[in-house]
C-alpha cells in the first residue's frame, strides 16, 4: 500500500492512515480490516478505546472504530494538522504557524498564533505534546517552546539546529527509563529535557520522524521511522543497534508482534522493509 502516514493497533488489527498530494487535491483514508474511510489527506492518528483521532488537512476526525464507516464528528480547524494529541478531552492540533485547541465536550475551536523566537512563526509545525502544566510545540526552523496551558504565553524557549520533527512526553510511570521530554529533529539530534535540564543528548545523524518503542525478552529498543534515511533500532539511550537503509521515505513503521515482524513503509512505492523482531539484539 502506499502513501502510508501513520499506523497503530487496535484488536491485533492495523490501522493506516494515508496522504495524497497533487497540485489539484489533497486526499487521503483510513485503513482498517479492508475498508477504506476517505479523508482530506490524514498526517497522523491515535486511539483511546474504540475512539480514533485522525489529523487531516483542515479537520480533525473522530471515528468509532466498531462502525469503522464514516466518522462520526468532523471539526473543521481549517489547519494543516500535522500533529495532534488529546489530552483531557482537549486536541491539540499544529498547522503552518499556528495551534488549535478543540474541546471535545463542546465542540469549541480556539485558534492560537505561534511566536518563535519572539516573532509570529511563519513555518510548519510538525510536532506537538502537552502534559498538566505545558504545551510543548516545535517549528520547522529548531524552536522548541514552553507554552502555558491557560495562559497560551511563551515560557521558556530551546534552539536546535533542525526542525523539530517528534515530541513526546515519557514518564517512567508508564515504563520509560526517563520522565521528560522527548525532541528529535530533522538533522537527527535527540534530547530528553526534564525540569528545564537536558537529561540525554545524542546525534543520530539521520532524521528523526517518528519513535516506536518495543520490549524484546525484557529488553526495550526505540524503533524510529528516518523518512529517507531508513528505520534505525536503537537502546533507550539511543546507541544504535541496526540500520535498515531505504531507496524511498519511511513516514511510519508497523510492529506486527503476533508475526514478530517490524514493517516499514516507503510512502511513495509501497515497498516493505520487513526485518525479524527476534534479530535485531
Amino acid at each position: 500500500m502506499k502513501y502510508i502516514t501513520d499506523c497503530l493497533y487496535y484488536k491485533n488489527k492495523p490501522i493506516y492512515s494515508t496522504y495524497i498530494y497533487s497540485e489539484t487535491s489533497r486526499k487521503g483514508a483510513i485503513v482498517y480490516k479492508g475498508a477504506e474511510i476517505e479523508t482530506t489527506g490524514t498526517f497522523s492518528i491515535s486511539q483511546k478505546e474504540n475512539r480514533l483521532i485522525a489529523g487531516n488537512y483542515n479537520n480533525i476526525a473522530i471515528i468509532d472504530l466498531e462502525l469503522a464507516s464514516v466518522p462520526h464528528t468532523i471539526y473543521d480547524n481549517k489547519i494543516i494538522n500535522y500533529n495532534h494529541v488529546e489530552y483531557e478531552g482537549t486536541i491539540y492540533s499544529v498547522g503552518l504557524g499556528c495551534y488549535t485547541e478543540i474541546n471535545t465536550k463542546t465542540g469549541d475551536i480556539t485558534w492560537h498564533q505561534y511566536f518563535c523566537n519572539g516573532e509570529k512563526c511563519i513555518h510548519d509545525i510538525l510536532s506537538v505534546a502537552v502534559d498538566k502544566q505545558y504545551i510543548y510545540i516545535g517549528c520547522d526552523i529548531g524552536c522548541l517552546s514552553y507554552i502555558d496551558r491557560s495562559t497560551h504565553s511563551v515560557l521558556e524557549t530551546y534552539s536546535f539546529s533542525g526542525g523539530i520533527t517528534w515530541l513526546c512526553v515519557l514518564s517512567t510511570a508508564n515504563g520509560h527509563s526517563y520522565s521528560g521530554l522527548e525532541v528529535g529533529t530533522y538533522t537527527g539530534e535527540y534530547a530528553i529535557i526534564s525540569e528545564r535540564k537536558i537529561l540525554l543528548q545524542k546525534n543520530t545523524g539521520s532524521i528523526i520522524w517518528r519513535i516506536h518503542r518495543v520490549e524484546i525478552e525484557g529488553a526495550v529498543y526505540n524503533v524510529i521511522a528516518q523518512s529517507y534515511d531508513g528505520i534505525g533500532i536503537y537502546t533507550e539511550d539511543l546507541i544504535l543497534i541496526k540500520h535498515i537503509p531505504t531507496t524511498d521515505l519511511v513516514y511510519t513503521i508497523e510492529i506486527d508482534m503476533d508475526r514478530r515482524k517490524l514493517l516499514g513503509y516507503n510512502y511513495y512505492t509501497g515497498e516493505v522493509q520487513s526485518t525479524d523482531l527476534f534479530s535485531i539484539k
